[in-house]
């Protein structure tokens, strides 16, 4: 690039390939100890994001930040202590647990904490999945006062009474044989699927990356493909 002097774009070359386990013979990095290595792909990340945001501005959202490992940490530590570099903006999600969420510079970052839903936003999000419906408003009580606020839990309970043709039952007033919790009702939607589409689901949650159909076809051999 036109914005990298040669040895800035040989460094960053090189840095960022350890990254990716690629190797070069001449590497600039070999030889740096353990410390320097990391000081020195940190800066090139973040020069590559300068140079990314030159023409536009640039987004990066990441996101499950409470299951990122502590090299990851730090480099977003790194980047949000002295504010982002000009013209990127750093979108971090993260869900707290136990150990709370992680820490960054405060005086670099919004926080903005995502709440259930207030009574009329779950009202409409249901009455705008149900459309034009005469028993929105009793399908819309039942079902937000079952889920609570939140969103997933009530789309979910409104999809599972679609499927088991039970929006009327709830139109009416009737008792809905819904679980809780978002938990049990996934789990109640995986326990109705046959045999061998509940296996693949269950041998795809214990790897913890993207569902591709190579990955389903390692796993589930006996599994067709799309056509």
């Amino acid at each position: 690039s036109d914005t990298l002097r040669p040895h800035e774009a040989r460094y960053l070359l090189h840095s960022l390939g350890a990254l990716l386990n690629l190797k070069y013979r001449d590497s600039v990095i070999e030889g740096l100890d353990p410390e320097a290595r990391r000081a020195r792909t940190f800066l090139s990340l973040r020069r590559l994001l300068e140079v990314m945001a030159i023409d536009v501005p640039l987004v990066v959202v990441l996101d499950g930040l409470e299951r990122a490992d502590s090299t990851s940490l730090e480099f977003v530590a790194e980047v949000t202590r002295d504010g982002s570099p000009p013209g990127v903006h750093l979108v971090l999600l993260a869900r707290p647990g136990d150990d709370g969420e992680p820490r960054f510079a405060d005086e670099h970052i919004e926080r903005i904490v995502l709440d259930d839903l207030s009574t009329r936003a779950r009202e409409a999000l249901v009455r705008d999945w149900l459309g034009a419906r005469d028993d929105a408003s009793a399908i819309a009580m039942a079902v937000t006062r079952r889920a609570g606020g939140n969103p997933l839990f009530l789309l979910e309970i409104l999809e599972t009474l679609e499927e088991q043709h039970l929006l009327d039952v709830a139109g009416k007033g009737g008792t809905l044989p819904m679980p809780r919790s978002i938990d049990g009702l996934l789990a109640a939607r995986i326990d109705a699927l046959d045999e061998e589409d509940r296996s693949v689901i269950v041998r795809l949650a214990q790897v913890d990356r993207p569902a591709t159909s190579a990955l389903v076809a390692a796993l589930c051999p006996t599994v067709e493909g799309p056509e």
